[in-house]
């Protein structure tokens, strides 16, 4: 019997140490109405306003997210950009702005709200159609897409790749702006960008279904193996 309980905190130890947990993971997919946001048209930036109270309903809390891109493609090869903002207010279903920068890179629509933050900007695409999924992080980074038939023709430069750029707390600003149950998503393109659809995918678990940290971890690990060990002691004494 000893040996029996020896194995499984054994086994527990080890699950434990490589980040096992008893958690449930859900999936929520959105998609706005149009679905490929009127294509992204230069003249305008777009509010996607969003209701996510099922979540809430649930006792559920978010714990990451994702926006993708089908087949988005710019209209020429000039490095363009589409800024993607969280918005804390915002109507439901699609509003269109009409925003007077249609060539202005550096400009962002959102960048004037109140409650408004930048969650990740891209720049540089070209006329080649792709699927682009951006992590929503609290990491600031730069990432380049691959090189081959996506680099801009006859320009081989980083600059001149598909620049995706994150923001600090972007889904801490996420999480915290969606804990009403409604907040938005706002794309100022500046640029005329195709695409055949958007779909934003938040991830949840039950709230308090908290996954610990390494250090707690060890520590839990380490006193099943001093456990484990006295076991083994005393069964060899008998």
């Amino acid at each position: 019997m000893k040996k029996i309980w020896l194995s499984v905190l054994t086994g527990m130890m080890v699950l434990m140490l490589n980040g096992w947990v008893f958690a449930a993971d859900y999936v929520y997919t959105y998609s706005p109405t149009p679905g490929d946001l009127y294509d992204l048209d230069h003249y305008y930036a777009y509010v996607w306003g969003i209701n996510v109270n099922s979540i809430l309903q649930n006792n559920e809390e978010i714990v990451g997210a994702s926006l993708s891109f089908t087949a988005i493609k710019n209209h020429d090869n000039n490095a363009n950009y589409l800024h993607v903002n969280v918005l804390n207010n915002a109507n439901l279903g699609v509003t269109s702005y009409n925003d007077g920068e249609a060539s202005n890179g550096n400009y962002n629509y959102f960048n004037g709200f109140s409650e408004s933050k930048q969650l990740f900007s891209l720049s540089g695409l070209n006329t080649t159609a792709r699927d682009i999924n951006v992590e929503i992080s609290d990491t600031a980074s730069t990432s380049y897409l691959a090189k081959g038939i996506y680099d801009i023709p006859n320009d081989g430069t980083p600059a001149k790749k598909v620049i995706m750029t994150t923001f600090d707390d972007g889904l801490e600003n996420l999480i915290t702006y969606a804990s009403d149950g409604i907040f938005g998503l706002g794309f100022d393109p500046d640029c005329h960008f195709y695409n055949c659809g958007i779909r934003l995918t938040l991830y949840t678990e039950p709230k308090g279904d908290q996954v610990p940290e390494p250090a707690t971890l060890m520590l839990f690990g380490a006193g099943l193996l001093g456990l484990a060990s006295k076991m083994r002691k005393k069964t060899n004494i008998a």
